[in-house]
Parts: C-alpha cells; structure tokens; sequence
C-alpha cells in the first residue's frame, strides 16, 4: 500500500462533521439545522470504524506479537482518553451549580470510575454540571471508544480465523451477523416501544459490520487496486441505488468501498500527517468544549462566529493534545514521527520497497 493516501485527511474531515452536527444538536440553535439535515455524524462514526478496520488490522499484520498489538493500542488510544476525563472531572468544579464539598461525592467518584473503564453510557454527567442544558452527558462522543476497544481485543480472534479460513467466508458472516443483530434489536424496539434496543444496537454487534469492510478492504486491497475504476462505477451506482431505494444492508459495503477508494485510489490530497494526526483530539475534546460554549451562552447572539471560535479553540486543543500527549506515547516509527522528520529534513526517507505497512495508528 502506498504510503501517499487521504486516510488521515479523511478522519480529519470526519471528526469535524461530528464536531458540526453535535454543535447543531446542543445548541439547538436553528441557524444550524441545515448542518444536522446535510451533513451525519452516525456515517461519520461509521466511517471511522471502516478506517479501523482497514489500518488495525494492518498494524495487527504487522506487529511481532500480540502483546506488542495491544500495548500499542493502548499507547495510541489511553494517554488523551485519560486525560480529557480527568480534566473534565476536575474543571467541572468551577462550573458545577454545587459546593466543593457536595461536588465530590459519590457520584463524582461513579462517573470518574465509569468513564475511565469505557462505561460512559453508566454515568455520562457529572454533579451540577450542564444540569439545564438540553443534553447534560459532560462527553457523549466517548461511547464509540469503548467500541473500538473491544475491535481491538476482537481483531487478532477474527485475524486468526480469516488466516485459518478464507477470509472472505469469515468476514462475510461477521457482515450478516451484525447486520441481523442490528435488524432485531430495530425490531424489539418498534415492537416493545422501548429505545434501549436501539441503543444496544448501536453497540459493537451492530457495528461490526463496518470494521469488518474495513478488514476485507486490506485483505483485498491487491484485487481493489487493479479493478479500482470498476469499484468506482459501482459505487456511483450503488450511491444512486441507495437514493432511489434505501437498502440498509447495503450501507457498511458502499460505504467501504468509497472511503477506501477515496482514501487510497483517488488524487493524493497531501500529508496531513504531516504537522500530527489531530482527528482524534478533535474528536474527544469537541463535545466539552460545545457544553462550555453554550453554559456560557455564547452561540446566543453571533452563532456562526462562535461556532468558528469553538471550532478553532477545538483544533488548538487538538494540537496540544498531540504535541503534549498522544505523540510522545507512540512507537518510533509511527508514521506521523517519520513524517515529521521527513518534513524537517525535507528529503525523501528510504523504506524498504518490498514493506506493505503504514504505521498510522501505532
């Protein structure tokens, strides 16, 4: 796989969506509803699982042992997620409706607790914290990152079975299940009236069927790049399939296939990767920041310039947040360390021509 390719641009480019659409559905400002109706963080989110399934599965390849893998997957994912709770929990003091003494009580414990162990969805606010706003979870956007921790701890189980099988039969199972674990748990809640199966179908079964796309994108990448025009006429047709007659079985499968092809076989766009990969930054701090905007009751008067300023206070953090945190946890030949030096140095680095990898997320 060639190392001059969109992925990073393209993460990028989703957390912003999401970052767009949250502020338009916690503000609930309606200068702002044409955000929510153009743009969609759920195939935003979505895609980041494509990308996870393509680029872990890679690293997974890889990687000299398992133990490596997974010390790499926490040094890539921990160090921010740490940190933007802990923040959060302790600058919840000076905004919080109580007392210091009533602030860190037992809740304060559960939700520290809980959210440093993924189980966000346990206890999502903090005491007195954005108690009026229309949605009060200090962070809802973590609940993807316990889903891609548990990828992770599936991903060399399913890398084992696809080599001892063909991977095509394996991850197409993977495919249908997840999509019939999705199917029921729509149809439990149209039946009983009860929206937790719809939350619980936004779980990991029910997105599974994202990463494995993303996975039978790199075990056939050979087979994409050589018939990568075909693979483009037949997203343009699936694209209009899906505006004529909506098929949602359909969606994680065109939804692959574009994101790799965008993100592999399209123009090369630049490296932006270059200065850092801040996707992930902006997309754990962004929903905080949007709570602290609108409990300041800045988007009242000049919406879309206090949304250019939260965007922008978003990035900065994003920034600090790598240069500060996540870079000096990643291995040495990450991709974005080798990009950094390559761009000091202003020479082109040497690899060697036969190594398929590109260390994006180690």
């Amino acid at each position: 796989m060639n190392r001059e390719n969109n992925f990073d641009l393209l993460r990028l480019t989703f957390a912003l969506i999401v970052f767009f659409v949250h502020a338009a559905v916690l503000t609930q400002n309606p200068n702002f509803k044409p955000i929510a109706h153009y743009l969609s963080s759920e195939l935003a989110v979505d895609g980041f699982f494509i990308i996870s399934g393509f680029l872990i599965l890679m690293s997974y390849e890889y990687t000299k042992s398992l133990n490596e893998y997974y010390i790499k997957r926490v040094r890539r994912i921990y160090p921010a997620y740490l940190t933007v709770i802990l923040v959060c929990s302790i600058l919840g003091l000076f905004i919080s409706q109580y007392s210091f003494s009533h602030y860190f009580n037992k809740a304060w414990c559960q939700y520290l607790v809980f959210n440093l162990t993924f189980l966000n969805f346990i206890k999502p606010s903090l005491p007195g914290v954005f108690a009026n706003h229309f949605i009060t979870a200090v962070n809802g956007a973590l609940w993807t990152i316990k889903i891609e921790v548990m990828f992770y701890l599936l991903l060399p189980i399913i890398a084992t079975l696809c080599k001892k099988f063909k991977a095509i039969w394996v991850l197409s199972l993977i495919y249908i299940a997840s999509l019939t674990w999705l199917w029921c748990c729509n149809r439990l809640a149209l039946e009983t009236g009860h929206a937790k199966y719809i939350e619980l179908g936004r779980q990991l079964p029910g997105q599974m069927s994202f990463f494995a796309v993303g996975m039978m994108s790199y075990y056939y990448f050979d087979f994409l790049k050589i018939h990568k025009n075909t693979i483009l006429l037949c997203i343009i047709a699936g694209l209009v399939g899906l505006q004529i007659n909506y098929v949602p079985q359909l969606v994680p499968l065109i939804l692959g296939l574009t994101i790799v092809y965008l993100g592999c076989f399209f123009i090369y766009l630049g490296n932006f990767g270059r200065y850092g990969d801040f996707s992930y930054g902006v997309y754990i701090f962004h929903f905080p920041v949007l709570q602290l905007f609108i409990d300041y009751k800045l988007f009242d008067t000049h919406p879309w310039l206090t949304l250019f300023s939260c965007m922008t206070t978003i990035l900065c953090i994003a920034y600090l947040s790598w240069h500060l945190i996540e870079k000096r946890w990643l291995n040495r030949r990450s991709h974005y360390r080798e990009a950094v030096v390559n761009n000091l140095l202003a020479t082109p680095i040497q690899y060697d021509k036969n190594a398929k990898i590109l260390e994006l997320q180690s």
